[in-house]
């Protein structure tokens, strides 16, 4: 999970499953679809998507 929604931005801390609620999107400069988590606050895509 990211701070902000780029590749390069500090890594805030990790998930451990696969469920989260959502209250944001946007589309990064590099074309890339961010999602923003509701409770913890960060960044992800869905390139990080395991499974």
């Amino acid at each position: 999970m990211h701070v902000l929604p780029a590749g390069s931005s500090r890594v805030s801390g990790y998930l451990d499953d696969y469920y989260r609620s959502v209250d944001q999107s946007c589309v990064s400069n590099a074309g890339k679809q961010w999602w923003h988590l509701q409770l913890e606050g960060g960044y992800v895509y869905d390139g990080y998507r395991i499974g």
